[in-house]
């Protein structure tokens, strides 16, 4: 698997383009902090993706929302504040993303 960064400039539109075309795929949802018993921390798993958003304040990003449900009724957002890094990891045979990977300066 090979990773390659986003330009902050390229997140807007990259998400609306994701949003798109991944709508309804099914996604798995984690943090890459290991947990009590030092596995990653699910958030989800398994769930269609609704969409990724993102709110920006003078001239920068300052939240990065990812939505995932079945209906707008039963759904789950997680919120990254304060993103720092957006990379985009990508298998090495086909090219296709397989991975997002959203950083944070927020704890």
């Amino acid at each position: 698997m090979t990773k390659r960064e986003l330009d902050q400039s390229e997140w807007t539109s990259f998400f609306n383009g994701l949003s798109r075309y991944c709508q309804g795929r099914r996604i798995t949802l984690e943090l890459r902090e290991r947990g009590p018993l030092g596995s990653p921390q699910m958030i989800a798993r398994d769930l269609p993706l609704m969409g990724i958003t993102s709110e920006e304040r003078d001239g920068e990003i300052k939240t990065i929302e990812i939505l995932v449900g079945d209906s707008p009724d039963n759904h789950l957002t997680h919120v990254v504040n304060a993103p720092s890094r957006v990379s985009v990891a990508q298998n090495i045979t086909t090219g296709e993303d397989e991975a997002l990977i959203i950083e944070s300066t927020s704890d």
